[in-house]
């Protein structure tokens, strides 16, 4: 009879999350000093991820996993007074990148390059990158954004469900790791990020950059305890 009981509260718990769920998003900064070190996406992307960028003057390379969450990173304006433009590295230009499977993903471990978004050289000039990700199923997803700055002040809008999340004020030439938990509750929603210039940090071909973008589901919290609950239910029938 214990047992039982044991198990309709954990059916009871698995289910009060969908009851009480509502889509939400909260953005944490880790500001690091530049050539912050390798990344394995294969690890921190279980549902996928993307590399952007091949280190060189003269080229860009998008290497991907498997899945299809962002379609396309683009260059947005956001003064109307920017010359502004998007490459990798200072080299070509411009670019708006629309990913496919090309490329090298097996084995892929760090990250090298970036897709840049740079204004001219005027103080007041200010630019961003902006992609849209969509999730076929409700429930809970961590993104995370691996981004360059380069004499660029910069910051993170997230928007989920109609409402805008801003991240921490970075400062100029750094690299930095939003991570960026976010919850649907409906099949489809669209999150769209925005990581932008808040100001030019002096000097020309000032840009931000994104090096790296992976996506992972995260376990509810009704899942676990419902494993939680199931186990000591086993315990207690051993004991019996």
């Amino acid at each position: 009879m214990k047992i039982n009981k044991l198990f309709a509260s954990a059916s009871i718990l698995a289910m009060l999350p969908m009851a009480a769920s509502a889509a939400t998003l909260t953005i944490n900064l880790d500001q690091q000093a530049t050539g912050g070190g390798t990344i394995d996406l294969t690890a921190e992307g279980s549902l996928d991820w993307m590399s952007l960028g091949d280190g060189t003057n003269t080229g860009f390379v998008a290497q991907k996993a498997g899945a299809d969450f962002i379609q396309t990173v683009t260059v947005v304006n956001l003064d109307g007074i920017s010359t502004d433009w998007v490459g990798d590295d200072f080299g070509g230009g411009p670019w708006a990148s629309t990913w496919s499977t090309d490329g090298d993903s097996a084995g892929q471990t760090g990250l090298v390059g970036s897709l840049e978004a740079k204004s001219g050289s005027v103080d007041a000039d200010k630019v961003g990158l902006t992609f849209d990700v969509n999730v076929a199923t409700a429930s809970d997803y961590q993104l995370i954004l691996y981004g360059t700055s380069f004499r660029s002040f910069y910051q993170l809008t997230a928007t989920l469900d109609g409402t805008d999340y801003l991240s921490d004020v970075g400062t100029q030439n750094s690299e930095s790791v939003f991570t960026i938990d976010f919850t649907t509750t409906a099949a489809n929603e669209t999150l769209s990020i925005l990581y932008a210039q808040t100001g030019d940090g002096g000097g020309s071909a000032d840009n931000v950059g994104i090096s790296a973008i992976t996506l992972a589901a995260v376990p509810e919290p009704s899942s676990t305890a419902l494993l939680g609950l199931g186990g000591l239910a086993l315990i207690m029938r051993r004991r019996k």
